[in-house]
């Protein structure tokens, strides 16, 4: 059995950490956009043109899925499926959607009561969006049995999304974060070494950092603590002055 080197690991735990929050951030966003589409469409399609179609297919369908992977039991799922055709400008369109909202469920007389209002040969009238014919509906507007459908739409997909987009955001920057760790400047002096002024000061100053960072850590200690015993601020900040003048000569405390 082969083992995986430890940067081949960490490469696929790092495009793991990418894909997955990305996945699910389009995954929810285009299901958010499909339920807002949805929304929208259906409201505008009262006032979309119309013209005469006829149905070419009716039949009602079944799915199935197993409920349990312990047993062998299935759940059937039933759709009207009703295909019309329909002319715009000359140009022959078909299309499939009988309202917005359109649904498979376990009720098998809802998909038959669909497919008995429009048997196939059936004229009909289609409505259909001006911008774009191929998009049309048999019975326009919104009704209040979708509403369920598309807060769940909306629900789930602006959940998935926020999920996806948020993890991207807490991911890239974690990476900046880290990165920006790890290529500081030499310059900057740990905490634990000198007070924060001195490390300060000796950002901008080249020559007293260096022999600062020379020195043991026994002498960078009394320097610290020469500097942190200042009673009052004018004191830290004269000692932290001096501090540097010796640093430049080369010199210590003692």
């Amino acid at each position: 059995m082969r083992v995986i080197s430890g940067r081949v690991q960490t490469a696929l735990f790092s495009a793991v950490i990418f894909i997955m929050p990305v996945a699910i951030a389009l995954i929810g966003t285009f299901v958010l956009w499909r339920s807002v589409t949805n929304i929208l469409d259906s409201f505008a399609s009262l006032g979309w043109p119309t013209t005469d179609g006829v149905v070419v297919k009716a039949t009602v369908t079944q799915e199935s899925s197993r409920t349990s992977s312990q047993q062998a039991t299935s759940t059937i799922m039933y759709g009207a499926d009703v295909v019309y055709e329909y002319t715009v400008d000359g140009r022959q369109f078909a299309a499939g959607r009988v309202s917005f909202g359109d649904f498979r469920s376990s009720r098998e007389q809802h998909a038959h009561e669909v497919g008995r209002r429009y048997p196939q040969g059936t004229k009909v009238t289609v409505h259909y969006s001006p911008s774009d014919p191929a998009n049309a509906v048999l019975e326009p507007g919104f009704r209040p049995l979708h509403v369920l459908f598309v807060v769940v739409g909306v629900v789930f997909g602006g959940g998935l999304a926020f999920l996806g987009w948020g993890w991207i955001y807490l991911v890239v920057r974690g990476f900046g974060e880290a990165h920006a760790t790890n290529t500081a400047s030499p310059a900057v002096v740990p905490s634990h070494a000198a007070p924060r002024d001195l490390a300060i000061a000796l950002l901008t100053d080249g020559r007293a950092r260096t022999c600062f960072e020379d020195l043991p850590k026994v002498r960078q200690r009394e320097f610290a603590e020469w500097i942190e015993s200042a009673p009052r601020s004018d004191v830290r900040a004269d000692r932290v002055r001096r501090s540097l003048a010796l640093l430049r000569e080369g010199k210590t405390l003692n």
